[in-house]
């Protein structure tokens, strides 16, 4: 009687370790891709510092990167793959701090400064993402 009770408890010690083995640990992180790319104004590098956002208010998604001086940038944060509005600030550094002000973002078109009026779409797909961006140039 004690050796089928120990038989039992083996056998159900080996069916859940076979469960947790299959059913991994824990749930399976969402497909993610990264973006870098290039940004040219008019056909030219910025002029002026910018920070360039990917947003998806839908999924509540989004990065943003600065911009080097040669039109290059780097999100920070993978994304989910989405369609992500893009638009542009303005970066002003004073005093060591860092902020942002799309007003001033005079080489960008007004269009291209808000989440909200830019149309510029972009879609991030899972992996890595090269997104070449050209806009027009903005009034001065």
């Amino acid at each position: 009687m004690f050796d089928m009770r120990l038989r039992t408890i083996v056998f159900q010690m080996f069916v859940g370790l076979i469960i947790v083995t299959i059913s991994g640990c824990g749930p399976a992180k969402p497909p993610t891709g990264t973006v870098q790319g290039k940004i040219m104004i008019g056909g030219g590098p910025p002029t002026e510092r910018l920070a360039v956002y990917f947003i998806n208010s839908m999924i509540g998604q989004g990065s943003m990167s600065a911009v080097d001086v040669d039109g290059s940038y780097q999100l920070p944060d993978p994304l989910r793959p989405a369609e992500y509005t893009v638009y542009f600030e303005r970066l002003v550094v004073a005093e060591g701090e860092v902020s942002t002000n799309q007003q001033v973002a005079g080489t960008v078109p007004a269009a291209y400064r808000s989440e909200v009026s830019s149309p510029l779409k972009k879609t991030v797909a899972e992996g890595p993402n090269t997104i070449d961006l050209d806009i027009p140039t903005g009034e001065k």
